[in-house]
């Protein structure tokens, strides 16, 4: 595509996409690495309720999901690790949301591996997780209706981490499109709800903080931890302006299981530790472990470990008593047996499994805040449950100038305030962009700029017949990193046009690139997120719109002549 004259990019409000019936329901899944769960309210209530997939309780459930072996579902959550560890049968996956964090640099079709080894394709494992809760959900509302409901007739919303890319983001509506949360990939019926600002929506920020004042949102979950920091714009109604672009990493929960793995390898050698793996037995030892991460105290208590199914796969003469003999004289430990299957651990061993992730949360928090200060710090999600973790949050950061405030159940802060965004998308005022976005262009070859010179021109045929030279791949930008995108505006570019004859349509390449600004998009900086294409003829023009703001990023092309607009649903390829 070329240019035919210079156009700024240009702010607009944008077409209105959400559909004209009211939704029965507003249902929000919070699909995390450990746990997962859903929240509802019907239209014209404030009353939300959270239950537990499955079952009943106001609590998740474990994100496990057992598969037969022709990939149908067999159980998921409680049900999943139960059925396993009893039978052994079929295939069992844990964990499996953090493998998102690879599909921007997977090469090929991104895999998930079960505990027995065998491998499926992510989006089955992901989309048949949310079917499951979806069928679940729709269950329990439609108890209360006299027709029940239909998915259709819900307003989704879908929880994400806030550090994850844009082709994650994609990831998850299409497998959400899969699970039959929406009948259209695009569906406005399905909103993508970044999991710090939800929790800060169900914090009361309006009856806390002042207009004015700014906040941080410290969402430590099992898989990631997601940091959002805003600034209160208004209390009613709630309006709120991002601060800096969310930030965190890979520092949940599960990180200090990881830490546990590696001990038991330690202490029982690797054969061993490879041979309880490939067992149900390993899925009884981390319940047991479960039990001792989630009740750790910032105080001196020791700490008791049931280690029976580890027995059940020691070569024969092996003992654990002498196996914890070992690991003290090599490690410097003071580990003690109960019994022939129990360790003791002291205060400080136990905690050891924690400093590292630990550790990494508040070096990140002290960088954060020493730029940017804050009046309040909310601490939610799965792991700030913990009496360690929030302990160490307090001592570190709550002072008289920053209070550290931990709501009453915060690993259900994020699903409620889910809901809540879902009820009113308009809280957001601002976001600030996490990368500089743009598409790429062609443009006729001037060898007196200095950027063509550098470049190799093509030669194209026009309609005409003239031979005309053009560099391709220049970086045509939108939005630059660290804008501030009013929410619900859209950055555009007019004037696009075919270069080469015969050509009958316009491709947008469009690109992200952490840097504030590159010549190329053929740069090492520049990821592909997507493509938009628009029929458009010799004689005609097209234009790229944009939409920024929002959790998700959604294009439309139009061609300026004929009126034809296409809505375009980014292919995160």
């Amino acid at each position: 595509m070329s240019k035919r004259k210079a156009s700024k990019p240009i702010l607009s409000q944008p077409d209105t996409k959400r559909p004209d019936a009211k939704p029965t329901v507003t249902i929000a899944i919070d699909f995390g690495t450990a746990g997962t769960g859903y929240a509802y309210c019907f239209a014209g209530s404030d009353v939300i309720e959270a239950k537990q997939p499955g079952g009943q309780d106001a609590r998740k459930t474990l994100t496990n999901i057992l598969l037969n072996d022709d990939g149908s579902l067999a159980a998921f959550g409680y049900d999943a690790r139960r059925q396993y560890s009893e039978t052994g049968e079929g295939l069992f996956f844990s964990n499996y949301k953090m493998l998102l964090s690879n599909v921007d640099g997977a090469a090929g079709e991104t895999m998930a591996q079960a505990l027995n080894g065998k491998r499926v394709r992510l989006m089955d494992v992901i989309s048949k997780t949310i079917k499951y809760v979806k069928d679940e959900a729709l269950k329990e509302c439609g108890r209360a209706l006299p027709n029940g409901v239909r998915a259709n007739e819900c307003q989704w919303v879908l929880t994400i981490p806030a550090i994850w890319s844009d082709k994650a983001k994609g990831f998850m509506r299409e497998a959400a499109y899969r699970a039959g949360l929406i009948e259209e990939q695009d569906s406005r019926r399905l909103l993508l709800a970044l999991e710090p600002e939800s929790a800060a929506i169900c914090c009361d920020i309006g009856q806390l903080v002042t207009a004015g004042q700014s906040f941080m949102v410290l969402d430590t979950g099992g898989g990631t931890v997601d940091i959002t920091m805003n600034r209160l714009q208004s209390s009613s109604p709630l309006r709120l302006h991002e601060v800096q672009a969310p930030s965190g990493g890979p520092w949940g929960s599960t990180f200090v299981d990881n830490r546990f793995e590696e001990f038991v390898g330690d202490l029982v050698g690797q054969k061993s530790f490879d041979a309880l793996k490939a067992t149900a037995y390993w899925i009884e030892l981390l319940e047991n472990w479960e039990n001792v991460k989630t009740s750790q105290t910032a105080d001196e208590s020791t700490r008791t470990l049931n280690f029976s199914p580890m027995l059940e796969v020691l070569e024969d003469g092996v003992k654990l008593t002498d196996l914890v003999d070992t690991y003290n004289k090599t490690h410097g430990a003071s580990l003690k047996m109960r019994g022939r299957s129990t360790i003791v651990m002291d205060a400080a061993f136990a905690r050891r499994f924690f400093k590292n992730t630990m550790e990494k949360i508040v070096t990140h928090c002290e960088h954060l805040l020493g730029s940017d200060p804050v009046s309040y710090i909310f601490l939610v999600g799965g792991f700030a449950e913990s009496e360690l973790l929030q302990s160490l949050i307090k001592s570190r950061f709550d002072s008289p100038r920053c209070k550290v405030i931990v709501p009453v159940r915060p690993s259900l802060a994020v699903l409620r305030g889910a809901v809540l965004f879902g009820v009113n998308q308009d809280v957001f005022a601002s976001r600030v962009a996490r990368f500089t976005y743009g598409f790429a262009t062609s443009c006729q070859y001037d060898p007196a700029l200095p950027l063509h010179s550098i470049a190799t021109p093509r030669v194209l045929e026009q309609a005409d017949g003239r031979k005309v030279p053009y560099v391709d791949d220049i970086f045509a930008p939108l939005v630059k990193v660290g804008d501030k995108l009013p929410a619900g505006h859209v950055a555009s570019r007019s004037g696009m046009c075919t270069v080469q004859k015969g050509q009958t349509e316009i491709g947008f390449r469009i690109y992200a690139t952490p840097l504030g600004s590159i010549n190329f998009t053929t740069d090492n900086s520049a990821r592909q997120i997507g493509t938009a294409t628009i029929a458009c003829k010799a004689d005609q023009s097209a234009e790229i719109k944009l939409e920024f703001g929002a959790t998700e990023i959604s294009a439309r092309a139009y061609n300026e002549i004929t009126g034809e607009k296409v809505q375009v649903q980014l292919r995160y390829d």
